[in-house]
């Protein structure tokens, strides 16, 4: 977390799984009817931050599942995203919603400026640094977040039917 902002990693975390359009989504369930739902988030902390996702699906897809999700992953390390995919709605021009309530803001400022060690002096200071996220700098932090070396693969079935060499292949693609 020393070289990526907690803005970046959110931002990056909602292009990848943000809303029912999100590529994730679309792809592997939407057109591949491999899970019916992907369940994401992140964690940040001063000196981590973690971007952990799972999903159900069949023990026969399992390969398939992981192979495209390194393929997808892997997109967006290749081009600059485009203005509407940078995902700063919710975060710059949507955020005035927290004023609606006010528990979730002050969790939200209390979280991000004692735990997170930041230092916004209200939600416009807040406003401002998700909105100086540029595209580019989102290219290089999914090429810094998104790699192997990062990655921990976690399956839960039989054991005797899991291939690690076939996933840690697939898993060094990224």
């Amino acid at each position: 977390m020393s070289r990526i902002t907690p803005p970046e990693l959110d931002l990056l975390h909602d292009m990848i799984f943000g809303g029912n359009d999100s590529p994730m989504f679309t792809e592997l369930s939407e057109r591949l009817g491999l899970f019916y739902d992907i369940d994401s988030s992140t964690e940040r902390y001063n000196n981590i931050g973690v971007m952990h996702f799972t999903y159900e699906l069949r023990s026969s897809r399992l390969y398939e599942a992981l192979d495209r999700t390194v393929e997808l992953l892997r997109s967006f390390k290749q081009k600059e995203p485009s203005e509407e995919r940078c995902m700063r709605i919710g975060y710059v021009e949507g955020a005035d919603v927290l004023l609606d309530d006010p528990h979730e803001l002050a969790f939200t400022l209390a979280y991000e400026n004692h735990i997170g060690g930041l230092s916004y002096s209200g939600l416009e200071e807040r406003k401002r640094a998700y909105s100086c996220v540029s595209a580019g700098r989102l290219l290089d932090v999914a090429r810094e977040v998104l790699r192997a070396e990062n990655a921990t693969v976690i399956v839960f079935g039989k054991r005797t039917a899991i291939d690690v060499g076939k996933i840690k292949e697939i898993v060094n693609k990224l």
